[in-house]
């Protein structure tokens, strides 16, 4: 059976994950709640592992990014993306940073064992939840995505950007930066204009749309 490492921030999922897995006789080879941590044991276990299961949403990072890092230093290993966080353009650019599948932790259980055969045999996966957004947005002409790009936007503004996506308060942000918060605040009000957003989760959208902050 196929090794496997799951990475997921709430330990509730990540045991009952691991239960599930190891329930249908898969290799559960060891668990990690950060990219920090899942780098360090890949770099250990890597020759055994064939699977990384990891969400897009940590608290040091993206999945997306993870998941560039084992494409850049590990290829053989597949990365299957289990998320909440399931917009059609997030989806597409997880599958362009070398993962190999995407499924919504609203599916059931029996999605993630098909995501795995089915990477495993070198095909992409995606649940069924997922094809008919992501096929829409790739069959939409790129002249109706608005003309963002990181150009637009001020050093600090990345920084606050980067901050915010790490999910920092206003008074921490202000606080790491020495910066006072109604600094922030404006800064703030600027990143949704330019990103044409109108919340957080939109702020947070865009980098992953638009590689901000590659």
């Amino acid at each position: 059976m196929p090794g496997i490492l799951l990475v997921d921030d709430h330990h509730v999922i990540l045991d009952g994950m691991k239960h599930l897995l190891e329930g249908a006789g898969y290799n559960v080879l060891a668990t990690a709640n950060s990219c920090a941590s899942a780098r360090e044991k890949i770099g250990i276990l890597h020759a055994n592992i064939d699977i990384l299961l990891v969400d897009i949403q940590l608290p040091d990072g993206s999945g997306i990014d993870l998941s560039k890092w084992v494409f850049d230093n590990y290829p053989d290993i597949k990365v299957i993306a289990l998320s909440m966080l399931y917009d059609p353009l997030v989806v597409i650019d997880f599958i362009n940073h070398g993962g190999s599948g995407f499924i919504s932790k609203a599916d059931e259980f029996s999605n993630i064992l098909e995501a795995i055969q089915y990477v495993i045999k070198g095909d992409v996966f995606l649940s069924e939840s997922l094809k008919k957004t992501v096929f829409s947005q790739i069959a939409k002409p790129r002249k109706s995505l608005p003309m963002i790009h990181a150009g637009i936007l001020t050093k600090r503004e990345k920084e606050i950007l980067a901050l915010i996506k790490d999910e920092q308060t206003i008074p921490e942000i202000a606080l790491l930066l020495n910066i006072a918060e109604s600094t922030v605040i404006s800064h703030r009000k600027s990143l949704l204009s330019k990103l044409q957003a109108r919340n957080t989760a939109g702020l947070i959208n865009a980098i992953y749309t638009y590689h901000l902050l590659d």
